[in-house]
């Protein structure tokens, strides 16, 4: 039997509807140019969350330099150590699809767009600086877009935290081929909260 059991992961059916809903974001219609990056926006973010098990303020924080596209890897300062996270070839596209879409936005702005935030708010006649998603915007995304996939009787049940849980379960469900050491302080690890511990502790094997 998996360490990490799938099937026990707090709302795992409803997080796996939201992530494939994410994924079909960019086929929805829109009317105008904000729509359409908030869509690609959200899509990323979305998936971003779900693959990397980043904490919310992390993710708010990347820049675009901090995305190593050679690796597959997302570079961040957590706790004052730099480190990095992986993420799908197939989840960096859609980041890169997003920020390709915005690229003339961030070039009005600024002469290099590599300090500009990977994830940047998008509201109706913004003007100034290209500003970063707060974690408290990034909880209302999705909240909405979950509220969307599953329906509003489900509104509350899928926070970005579910995605971290999510994620760090598919992380460590390979664990067995570990040392057992390895997989005892990871699964301590995971089961405490400590998710980002999980992570780290799994990925220097």
């Amino acid at each position: 039997k998996p360490i990490f059991d799938f099937e026990e992961t707090p709302n795992y059916y409803d997080i796996s509807r939201v992530v494939n809903y994410a994924f079909a974001l960019k086929a929805k219609e829109t009317f105008n140019d904000q729509e359409r990056l908030r869509l690609l926006r959200d899509r990323a973010l979305i998936l971003t969350l779900a693959d990397s098990g980043l904490e919310v303020g992390l993710a708010c924080r990347l820049r675009i330099c901090d995305i190593d596209r050679k690796s597959n890897r997302l570079w961040i300062v957590n706790e004052g150590i730099k480190t990095s996270v992986h993420v799908t070839p197939k989840v960096l596209e859609t980041i890169f699809e997003y920020l390709s879409a915005r690229q003339d936005i961030d070039k009005s702005f600024s002469r290099s767009s590599a300090f500009l935030p990977v994830f940047a708010q998008h509201r109706a006649g913004q003007k100034g600086q290209v500003l970063a998603l707060s974690s408290r915007s990034v909880g209302l995304i999705v909240s909405k877009r979950a509220s969307e996939a599953l329906g509003a009787e489900h509104d509350g049940t899928v926070s970005p935290k579910s995605f971290r849980h999510y994620a760090v379960a598919s992380l460590l469900q390979p664990l067995t081929a570990l040392h057992p050491k390895i997989v005892k302080r990871s699964k301590s690890y995971f089961e405490n909260g400590q998710y980002d511990d999980a992570i780290f502790n799994a990925m220097k094997a």
